[in-house]
């Protein structure tokens, strides 16, 4: 992970300074301001610019914040304060300002390849390292959430069955899922990271789309090279899948899952704990 700069070594305040000064700022303001007209304020509250909250968005990507711990962050991490151009005093956007912004960018499909240019800056300062990969998919809410109605069936084990029947959605793009007992209706982003958590790649699909059929898209994507070791979780376990990192001349670290009648070896008990450290 040596690079012309080392990511682990300078410290967190450094890296993300150094980050703040190699990037353009000024043509991804230009390419949000097409899409994006500041939220207007109805109660006094500020209204934030789009490279303001695009910047924030960045930060939780880096930093892997959820959008309650970014606001909590940003009101006394001092290196985040800076990356922002603010003060101490300046006001702070809620969790909730954060999150739709988020959703605006999925929507225009904007933050992948914002994300995208950002790392290209980055390779070509020696700043970004793209060397190992981990797969991933998490589930993002519509800001246009369908009304729904929840039916409970009892039966004789110990979960219950979850109906949901949708009334009415002006968000056509998105779909529902279940996890576990809750019920999310949006959107899915599949991502590729490094081993240092940037963003390297990936796309967004309905929310009920399954993880295991998106692999082979996330790695043309986020551009792998041959040798590189890919982490992934048991939602992309499969023999298709391990056929597929094969064929990419990849090392496969997919969490390997016990089938119907067979084990886990303990050497694959092993291999499983590894990857998920």
């Amino acid at each position: 992970y040596m690079a012309k700069y080392s990511i682990k070594n300078i410290g967190r305040g450094a890296k993300t300074q150094r980050e703040n000064q190699l990037l353009d700022w000024e043509k991804k303001e230009k390419q949000i301001k097409k899409y994006y007209k500041k939220e207007k304020s109805t109660n006094g509250t500020p209204v934030y610019s789009g490279i303001f909250l695009y910047k924030i968005i960045l930060l939780q990507q880096w930093y892997n914040l959820s959008d309650p711990k970014a606001e909590e962050e940003l009101n006394d991490r001092i290196s985040f304060i800076k990356f922002l151009g603010i003060s101490v005093t300046s006001e702070i956007p809620d969790h909730s300002t954060i999150s739709r912004f988020r959703k605006f960018l999925l929507e225009k499909n904007l933050g992948i390849t914002l994300t995208k240019e950002i790392n290209r800056q980055l390779e070509a300062s020696g700043f970004l390292v793209k060397k190992g990969a981990i797969v991933d998919a998490t589930v993002i809410e519509s800001s246009r959430r369908a009304k729904k109605e929840i039916e409970i069936i009892p039966n004789d084990r110990e979960e219950e069955k979850v109906e949901i029947k949708e009334i009415c959605s002006k968000d056509k793009d998105a779909s529902w899922l279940k996890k576990g007992r809750k019920s999310y209706y949006g959107y899915k982003i599949h991502a590729v990271t490094n081993q240092d958590g940037y963003l390297v790649g990936g796309h967004a699909t309905p929310a009920n789309k399954s993880d295991i059929k998106e692999l082979e898209k996330m790695i043309k994507e986020s551009g792998i090279t041959e040798g590189t070791m890919v982490l992934g979780d048991k939602g992309y376990s499969s023999k298709e899948n391990r056929d597929i990192l094969n064929k990419y001349k990849l090392k496969d670290g997919l969490i390997i899952k016990k089938t119907k009648g067979h084990e886990l070896t303990e050497i694959q008990k092993k291999f499983n704990k590894g990857i998920s450290k």
